[in-house]
């Protein structure tokens, strides 16, 4: 029996699990470097809202986006020249774009 193996099986279920609750239009929690956070695809307008009742806040405040690669986003940013360069530039550090 290999080591690690449950572990491997039980981490994939619960991607599952979490991918089949966003397509459904549901919030997930997920672990980040200090605390939780909460998402939802951005397109299911219902995942949105649910999302802000959840956080208590207005939409004007805004969300954050996480993307893979820029193509991802341009549904829902607009940005410069010089913002597009960065965001696109090959880097192994976060971009924040407001």
């Amino acid at each position: 029996m290999r080591t690690g193996s449950t572990e491997a099986v039980t981490s994939a279920l619960s991607i599952r699990h979490g991918a089949d609750i966003l397509h459904a239009g549901g919030v997930i929690a997920y672990p980040t470097e200090g605390v939780y956070g909460l998402g939802c695809l951005p397109h299911l307008d219902e995942a949105v809202d649910y999302l802000l009742a959840i956080k208590g806040r207005s939409s004007r405040a805004g969300l954050i986006l996480i993307a893979a690669n820029y193509d991802l986003l341009t549904r829902w940013i607009a940005p410069t020249a010089a913002e597009k360069e960065q965001l696109t530039s090959h880097r192994s550090n976060p971009i924040c774009h407001q």
